[in-house]
């Protein structure tokens, strides 16, 4: 009897990162089922008192834009090896979820260096090193994820041809 087991997921709608996605959920047996594009805007428009009073006539217009991609996917769960894909399933999904822990890169304000230059040169260049310090321990921790994410996606394509 066949076991079929299904997985949804919600990501940016871009071609790079749908096919990514579905490269990388491939390697642990996953085959799309169905990719649904959402993208819908909802503006409001505002009025201040002073407009609804007769005075000039302004308004404050809000648009927020939602635009993803929610993927499903299907396996069978009586798949080869399937045990040992679980398990570099899970190990994949904690490095995917330390890298989203780790948040965006560290940047350094441009108006900040400008007024430490002009107060003091030194503050400006200590301020700068902080910044490059802080954006390579970044990296380096990017870039030891993505090894090891690298790392689960080989094996688990070695283990799906074996």
């Amino acid at each position: 009897m066949k076991n079929v087991e299904t997985k949804v997921m919600q990501v940016r709608n871009s071609t790079e990162v749908i096919n990514q996605c579905n490269n990388d959920q491939s390697c642990f047996g996953w085959e799309v089922m169905n990719v649904q594009i959402t993208h819908s805007q909802n503006t409001k428009t505002y009025s201040s008192a002073w407009d609804i009073l007769g005075g000039n006539e302004t308004a404050t217009v809000e648009t927020t834009t939602i635009n993803y991609a929610t993927i499903t996917y299907k396996r069978d769960s009586n798949m080869p090896h399937y045990e040992e894909i679980v398990s570099l399933e899970r190990k994949y999904d904690s490095i995917i979820q330390a890298m989203a822990d780790c948040g965006e890169p560290p940047i350094g304000n441009f108006w900040i260096e400008v007024i430490l230059f002009l107060l003091n040169i030194i503050p400006c260049f200590i301020y700068k090193r902080y910044i490059n310090k802080k954006r390579d321990e970044y990296d380096r921790r990017m870039n030891e994820l993505n090894a090891q994410r690298r790392e689960i996606l080989v094996q688990a394509a070695n283990v799906m041809r074996s």
